[in-house]
This record gives C-alpha cells, sequence and structure tokens, in this order.
C-alpha cells in the first residue's frame, strides 16, 4: 500500500519523464551491445587536444584562456565526448540523415584533399589547355541598333524606313514605339536571345555590319537592323589563362580522383540491392 506522499510522487510528470527515460535506456543498452572500444573505455584527454581547446579560445577571444577557463573547457570537452560515444554505442547515429551527411561531406572534403597538394607541370597545363580549348574559348558578340515595325509589315514600310534611316534620321522618328532597348553594345546569344527571343542573335550574326538591313523577325515582330560590331569566339593565350586553366584542371582532377577513390572503397564491401524496376511507385 503506497503512503499518500508516494502516490503524490507517482502521479508527477517528471517521475514518468525519468522512468521512460532509464527503459529507453535500458532499451538501447540490451540491443546494442557495444564493445568496449566503444561504451566502457578509457577516456584520455592529451595535452595535445588541452593545446587545441586553448588555441580555438585563443582565435575566437584574441587572448589565452585563464586556468579556470581552460579547466571549464576541459571538462565541457570531456561531457561532449561521453555522450557522443554513449550515443554510437545505442545507435543513435543510424538513420539520421543529418549525421549522415555530415559524415559523408567530411569524407569527401578528405578525398578532395588529395588533389589540393598536387601541383600540375607547366606541360600538363599546356596539354589540358589544348585539349579543352572549347571551354576557354570566349562567346561570339554582337552589337547592334534597331527600329521596330511592328507584329506586321510590308514592303512598302520597310522600304520607306529603310530610305529614312540610311539618309540619317532619329532612330525614334522610324518605326513605331517599344519598350526593347534601341541599341545593344557587343553582347552574348544569351543577353540578345532574351531581349528580342530565341532565334535573334543567329539572324544578327549573319548580317554585314556598317548599314540598316532587314526586316528581322524577332519574338514581338519585325526590325531594321544595323549591326554595329561582331567578334567571333576567340581562344586567349594560354600565358593570359593560366590560373583559369589551373582551376578548370584541379576540379576535372578532384571529380575524377573522387571517383576513383570510391570506386576503390567499393571494393571493400560486397554490395547487395534490389531490383528497382520490381518495386513499385
Amino acid at each position: 500500500m503506497l503512503s499518500p506522499s508516494m502516490k503524490r510522487l507517482v502521479r508527477e510528470p517528471f517521475v514518468h519523464f525519468l522512468l521512460i527515460g532509464v527503459a529507453l535506456f535500458g532499451l538501447y543498452g540490451g540491443l546494442n551491445d557495444a564493445p568496449d572500444e566503444v561504451s566502457g573505455q578509457n577516456l584520455v584527454i592529451t595535452e595535445s587536444d588541452v593545446a587545441q581547446l586553448a588555441s580555438s579560445f585563443r582565435q575566437v577571444w584574441q587572448r589565452p584562456p585563464t586556468r579556470d577557463e581552460l579547466q571549464r573547457l576541459v571538462d565541457k570537452y570531456v561531457q561532449e565526448e561521453i555522450l557522443v560515444r554513449e550515443a554510437l554505442a545505442m545507435g543513435l547515429d543510424t538513420g539520421d540523415a543529418v549525421i549522415r551527411q555530415r559524415l559523408r561531406q567530411k569524407m569527401e572534403f578528405i578525398l578532395d584533399g588529395a588533389v589540393a597538394s598536387l601541383e600540375p607541370s607547366d606541360q600538363t597545363l599546356r596539354e589540358y589547355y589544348r585539349a579543352n580549348a572549347e571551354r576557354f574559348t570566349t562567346l561570339p558578340k554582337v552589337g547592334f541598333r534597331h527600329v521596330f515595325l511592328g507584329k506586321a509589315m510590308d514592303e512598302t514600310t520597310v522600304g520607306s524606313a529603310l530610305r529614312a534611316l540610311k539618309s540619317g534620321a532619329a532612330l525614334e522618328e522610324v518605326g513605331q514605339p517599344t519598350l526593347l532597348p534601341p541599341e545593344l553594345g557587343a553582347s552574348v546569344r544569351t543577353t540578345v536571345d532574351s531581349n528580342f527571343g530565341a532565334g535573334f542573335f543567329d539572324q544578327l550574326v549573319a548580317l554585314p555590319p556598317g548599314d540598316w538591313a532587314g526586316p528581322v523577325e524577332s519574338a514581338f515582330g519585325w526590325h531594321l537592323v544595323n549591326v554595329t560590331g561582331k567578334t567571333g569566339g576567340t581562344l586567349p593565350e594560354f600565358e593570359l589563362i593560366r590560373d583559369r586553366v589551373e582551376d578548370a584542371w584541379r576540379r576535372d582532377a578532384s571529380e575524377r580522383l573522387g571517383e576513383e577513390q570510391l570506386l576503390a572503397l567499393k571494393s571493400d564491401y560486397r554490395i547487395s540491392v534490389p531490383d528497382v524496376d520490381g518495386i513499385s511507385r
């Protein structure tokens, strides 16, 4: 028979929480028979560990820690290490997407570190530059002025507008009003087509520069166009873009080496996966 004080204690929510916690710890302990090296092992904090804690403190606060501050850092480190080890022993990391992502990122960082230590020779970079010339070639550009004729046009309108422009008439005096920019300096395909519609750039590069021509069709209607300049794609000299070539080489080398290292790691595993075609969606 429970006394009144015991009955009140049993009804306390905190006691319920505590009992549930004890039960869960017991369950995890039973399901995860952790080896000595994971749970219950010696916890040794080295002088190097303490020095690292002091260094981290110094970087943040721009001064060395006092003895009491350093002791608190060590105590906190011990507490953290114990909790992490116990969490691992209980398998709390299993199935945690955030932890899996962080571990994957750390492994990728370790694998990428090998590339950072590589120093490609000048010959290696020159060969890479020649083999990947299209990656370093500048995009063609075109500059132009235009007059908007409207969504529909006829030979009379085109002829009248051409004569006026060749006679020196101002652009705003010819054609119809439009919100399109009246002139673009040397611009790449994406800039031109984003303003005038897909295919407009290709029509312009086919026109001779220096004179009014057209009509040329855009996504909005018809235009008379004066191409003010054109530049084809050019490959800069290696010496001018050596740093850019090396950056590209390192990115490719990192990707290639990462794939090779992953294949090497995979060879240590017997991998079994189901046929995805047999899994209903």
